[in-house]
């Protein structure tokens, strides 16, 4: 019986963007694929918190060795844009909680958009909510899925993990927990009915 579903935020709870990425690439003028290529290394560092901004900042400068279009700050400040909420998968998750299911959150970020989501209440309907920059680890390392399970308190079995990533999928799924491949609302009620979940079509 499935007791807890743990939700992914940007992409799953949110519209699909990959603003850090697009933003590094008009900063430096390059194409998004060599934005990705240079800086999803220290990226990653700084979704575990290994790294703050500022030395994000420098590093991204020596990988592309060339002057920005901008400060640090632009980096991050149009994050806003991209981490409202959906409403249908809001509606979802009250759903869920009303019912008695564990709603939890399990994140890839950085402490500005964390920040940001905090301040705008957008993690309140979950609980745990693990974040990778303040646990030290990411997705898809499978140690973070293990720190979800002993967080929740609840058998890998009886967890649903819900992700629009696919390479996060697989750890989970071999640890014992269902997976989804999220792609929107509609699909995510019908994959959840089928894996018995008490909600509404």
């Amino acid at each position: 019986m499935i007791r807890a579903i743990i939700f992914d935020y940007g992409g799953t709870m949110t519209m699909k963007s990959d603003p850090l990425y697009a933003q590094i690439s008009w900063l430096f003028g390059v194409s998004e694929r060599e934005a990705r290529e240079k800086s999803e290394g220290h990226i990653c560092s700084l979704q575990r918190g290994e790294i703050g901004e500022r030395d994000f900042w420098n590093l991204l400068q020596k990988s592309f060795g060339s002057e920005p279009k901008g400060p640090m700050e632009f980096i991050f400040s149009r994050y806003a844009e991209h981490s409202k909420p959906d409403n249908g998968m809001r509606e979802i998750v009250k759903e869920l909680k009303k019912r008695g299911y564990v709603t939890a959150l399990l994140s890839n970020t950085v402490k500005p958009h964390v920040d940001y989501n905090r301040s705008m209440g957008n993690y309140d309907l979950f609980l745990p909510v693990i974040l990778s920059c303040e646990v030290g680890m990411r997705k898809p390392e499978k140690r973070i899925y293990r720190l979800a399970l002993r967080m929740i308190g609840i058998r890998p079995e009886e967890c649903v993990f819900v992700d629009d990533e696919p390479l996060n999928l697989p750890p989970a799924g071999k640890l014992g927990i269902k997976t989804i491949l999220f792609t929107d609302a509609k699909q995510l009620r019908d994959d959840l009915r089928v894996m018995g979940v008490a909600i509404n079509l």
